[in-house]
């Protein structure tokens, strides 16, 4: 039976019950006088930020559908909540609860689109109809957060007159997190049964009413409730189906929308904090312009960041469930979650408008770029409740966490996940090669770098119009990062156009299984920049070395690109037109299959000359792009034959370079040598027909990927150096209705923009080798045999041995019978307590895997026993572990736990019998690691302990470490010291 006082009769019953002439009139007559003596805030209500809350879908438009689309249609912020799932609403036995749950929610969303409130800005928290009397604690929870969260101007919910029970207890919850919130806003009640039937206490008069004009948005509610055929209508056609009454709809989407301001009184007399608490916090609801800057100079207690003030002024916003955050040492820091997920720990600055050339800078050290949680523990009776729901064909286990990381603009201040909306990065854990650095792109979130080491990563976000250019760096060196103080671009998103975004850096879950690391934020900055010396970022392609919209009149061939140089043609050429360039002349050209092979095939021979068929068009670049983007506007009825693509890596001949083509089902990945193109890759694709799709390639010179709509081509990442320094870029299409539109190149390498303001990350090296050992000697322990002129070694610590092999190298005394025994030290004095670098080759044990070898051997920074740092390979003949690793273990003031230890996967980059380099700098509180010369770990040792004192480095060294095994017999090659200043 329905529980909804608005519900009409059934089929069955409403001959036998009409709706009753008295009630109507007098309910007609009490809403005249009601708005008789309103105060009228149509004029003003659009400017003000509202959070609206509903006990069931549908009444967020029933309550104030109108005043939500005006407010939307002024470009103010509007978030809704419906807070029971409304599976009770309607009985049925075609229908199962759950079902029209399922078709309420889909409703809830076709309704919010309607009224301009997309589906970030709506929450749908899924309590059960019928509920609330035993779940307000955690009702009250959820929704202070989202109060505390979203600090809007004015807050509504349903009135205390309700008749029904549900809403009543939404606006005693609502109350009580809105009067504990400890944010100074509005809030006022709207009423909806008690329009059609008010009860006595409301019709003796009371509070003065406020309303806002419905005029011409009163449609669009009426529209969006149409939305909810579930309640306006009856699917089944089942007779005991109810419907809203006819009363109720033309009650509450009439003339006006009514409500009753709430006092700080009435709020307060919900919960027991007296009125007078009720305190401004200072956190901005209005949207921030100017720049931001926050470098955490002031330290900040923790669970006391958040309206903590920045650098510059602005608010700290965001989320802090556990209280976790907290600024230390001149970082935000963001400890170890007990309980992962979205919407629990991050930073927020803004609101900001939407504007082309905001850029958002935030230089960040994350916990570990392969974080991932597993699947929470389920309980029997929930797997076969999801069973009887989903029925058997669906995963009854739920993944876990595997996006870890999130930096750059988004809708929420605290997102419930990493959505598709917004434009910001999202780090993927990615298994053995660590971490996947992802973006926002055409909706979904496409893979930019595969094994994204743990460094200290700026990650930059420049907003378009529509859309955002992306851009990261890192230490010289760092694969698929940017050398600071340069940044590289590595995606282009054209779609998303949020018009109001946060700026903020949120984590879902730290480290993996049970190991605990902290991350931290060193800064955040938000300005308007220029990039490249291409002017202001207005222009929608400033900061590439090409871009034209394509858009005009004649021919391609011989016209300047709006950035950049000259177009030239090889075969077929292009004509501009109103949406883009087309090819020229093709219907009478082409006519029928290409060359090379027939209609049915449509790609390219083997050995086919590289002019091809269909159009082509080239520009030339001052230096190799690292970023080519173009859109591809295909018509309703695409033919077979028809493709798209990208040139790179170009001579200008087309005797050499790359290609990328794709048609409507496949693709194609071709390389040019010498006028002769060989196809490299070929994999399934979707070029959607009568859409405009974004195709785009990442290429650092030695690693590239082919993007469509934000999906990686070709089943990932293609590592090939041919033709690596072409400067030439250009565009490919084949088809009489296919347009190109939107195109830019960018390099490889921009200069950070001087606007933003970014410091320089730590990257010090040392140049003056002070100690150096090649182990040459006679066959003995190295710490015991006499060695005239050569270092004194030492065994600090450990029952292991390094032995002198009497062939210039040092071997660990180990086997795969006889590991090394645990943790083992061998090190010399060093007489520069302040800083040391150190590096080493090795040769890991074995051949190949299955020999039963694995390596732990690296290098040490010694203070003494209680203090040291230790640094190592990790190599095992794992059969759940297909890669290796660096790690880091450190031993502060005699503590020492393996939760804290630090580690990066680094694939296959360490093997058995290939030869290693590792290599650590360090000045007691930074460490930065290399292996074979390309940085891949950096910490400070306060990130691995809080509040760990600097290491004052007495002496330096080799290291056998034990970390899930222990060593079985590395080989120490050579072995420096290097210390700051000139020298070899």
């Amino acid at each position: 039976m329905s529980t909804d006082p608005l519900d009409g009769p059934t089929r069955r019953s409403r001959l036998a019950r009409p709706a009753a002439p008295a009630r109507r009139a007098l309910a007609a007559a009490w809403r005249r006088k009601v708005v008789a003596g309103a105060a009228d805030l149509t004029a003003t209500v659009g400017a003000r930020s509202c959070l609206v809350v509903a006990a069931r879908p549908g009444d967020e438009v029933l309550g104030c559908g109108a005043t939500i689309a005006r407010k939307r249609a002024a470009g103010t912020e509007v978030d809704v909540v419906v807070v029971t799932d409304g599976r009770h609403l309607r009985p049925s036995r075609v229908l199962r609860p759950a079902e029209i749950a399922a078709r309420l929610a889909v409703e809830a969303v076709d309704a919010g689109a309607m009224l301009g409130v997309g589906p970030a800005h709506l929450h749908l928290l899924g309590f059960e109809e019928g509920t609330l009397g035993r779940c307000r604690p955690e009702l009250a929870t959820v929704l202070g957060k989202l109060v505390r969260q979203l600090a809007p101007d004015e807050v509504l919910l349903p009135s205390a007159d309700e008749r029904d029970e549900e809403r009543r207890a939404v606006h005693a919850v609502a109350c009580r997190a809105v009067a504990e919130s400890g944010i100074d806003l509005g809030a006022a009640a709207y009423h909806l049964d008690a329009w059609a039937d008010p009860p006595a206490g409301l019709l003796a008069g009371g509070a003065r009413h406020q309303v806002v004009r419905a005029e011409r948005f009163r449609y669009l509610q009426q529209a969006a409730l149409g939305r909810y055929r579930t309640r306006t209508a009856n699917p089944t056609g089942e007779l005991a189906w109810r419907t809203l009454s006819t009363l109720a709809v033309a009650l509450l989407t009439g003339a006006e929308d009514i409500s009753r301001p709430l006092s700080a009184e009435q709020l307060a007399a919900r919960t027991e904090m007296p009125a007078g608490r009720r305190r401004s916090r200072g956190l901005p609801s209005r949207r921030q312009s100017g720049e931001l800057v926050d470098t955490f100079d002031e330290p900040v207690a923790r669970a006391e960041v958040l309206g903590s003030v920045a650098s510059s002024g602005a608010r700290r916003r965001g989320v802090d469930a556990e209280g976790t955050l907290s600024v230390v040492g001149g970082r935000l820091r963001l400890d170890h979650l007990r309980q992962p997920g979205w919407g629990r720990q991050g930073i927020a600055y803004g609101p900001f408008e939407r504007q082309a050339g905001l850029a958002f800078a935030a230089r960040v050290v994350s916990s570990h770029h392969n974080a991932h949680s597993l699947p929470g523990p389920r309980s029997p009776r929930a797997l076969l409740s999801e069973l009887r729901r989903t029925g058997p064909g669906r995963h009854l286990f739920r993944p876990g966490h595997e996006d870890n990381l999130l930096v750059g603009f988004h809708p929420q201040e605290s997102p419930g996940e990493p959505t598709a909306t917004g434009n910001a990065f999202v780090v993927h854990a990615a298994g053995a090669v660590n971490g996947e650095l992802r973006a926002g792109v055409a909706g979904g979130h496409a893979p930019l770098v595969s094994g994204l080491a743990e460094l200290a990563v700026t990650y930059v976000v420049v907003l378009r119009e529509r859309g955002a250019t992306y851009y990261v760096s890192g230490p010289e060196g760092a694969a698929g990062l940017g050398p600071w103080p340069s940044m590289r671009p590595v995606a282009v998103d054209v779609r998303d156009d949020a018009p109001v975004l946060f700026a903020g850096v949120h984590q879902a879950v730290h480290a993996e299984s049970h190991y605990e690391l902290a991350s931290a934020v060193e800064e955040v900055r938000v300005a308007e920049v220029q990039i490249g010396g291409a002017g202001s970022l207005r222009r929608w392609g400033a900061g590439a070395l090409a871009a034209d919209t394509f858009v005009g009149f004649g021919a391609l061939a011989a016209s300047a690109a709006e950035v950049g140089g000259t177009w030239t043609s090889r075969a077929t050429g292009f004509v501009r037109t109103s949406r883009g360039i087309s090819p020229e002349g093709y219907g009478a050209a082409a006519g029928g299959a290409p060359e090379g092979r027939g209609a049915a095939e449509g790609g390219p021979a083997e050995g086919e000359r590289a002019e091809g068929e269909g159009a082509a068009a080239d520009v030339h670049l001052p230096e190799p792009a690292g970023l080519v983007h173009v859109l591809v506007r295909t018509s309703a009825t695409p033919a077979e034959t028809a493709w798209a693509g990208l040139h790179w890596r170009g001579d200008g001949t087309g005797g050499n370079g790359w290609r990328a083509r794709v048609w409507r089902d496949r693709a194609e990945l071709a390389v040019a040598t010498d006028g002769r193109w060989q196809v490299v890759a070929e994999g399934p694709a979707h070029l959607p027909a009568a859409h405009e799709s974004s195709l785009q390639v990442t290429d650092d010179g030695r690693t590239m990927g082919v993007l469509l709509d934000g999906r990686l081509l070709f089943d990932g990442w293609v590592a090939d150096e041919r033709h690596a320094s072409g400067r030439v870029v250009g565009v490919l299409c084949r088809g009489a209705d296919t347009v190109l539109g939107g195109f830019e190149a960018h390099g490889r390498q921009v200069p950070l923009p001087p606007g933003l303001g970014v410091t320089a990350p730590w990257d010090q090296r040392g140049e003056r080798v002070v100690l150096g050992d090649d182990f040459e000697g006679s066959v003995g322990d190295l710490a015991v045999v006499e060695r005239p002129g050569a270092p004194s070694w030492a065994c600090s610590l450990g029952p292991g041995a390094i032995d002198l092999t009497g062939e210039g190298t040092a071997r660990a005394r180990a086997d795969r019978h006889q590991p090394n025994p645990g943790r083992t030290l061998y090190t010399l004095a060093w007489d520069a307590p302040g800083f040391a670098d150190l590096e080493v080759d090795m040769l890991p044990p074995g051949t190949a895997r299955s020999q039963g070898h694995g390596s732990r051997g690296g290098l040490v920074f010694w203070q003494d026993a209680d203090n040291y740092l230790v640094l190592n390979v990790w190599l095992d003949d794992s059969p759940t572990h297909d890669g290796s690793a660096v790690s880091l273990f450190l031993r502060s003031a005699g503590q020492e736990r393996e939760a804290n230890a630090l580690w990066v996967n680094v694939g296959r980059a360490v093997t058995w019998g290939r030869r290693c380099r590792l290599g650590a700098a360090s000045d007691g509180e930074h460490v930065m690691v290399r292996l074979d010369g390309e940085p891949v770990l950096y910490r400070r040792v306060s990130d691995v302990y809080d509040g760990a004192d600097r290491l004052r480095i007495e002496r330096v060294g080799l290291a056998l470490n034990r970390e899930w095994g222990d060593d079985t017999g590395t080989t120490f090659l050579a072995f420096l010291a290097r210390a700051p200043g000139v020298g070899r």
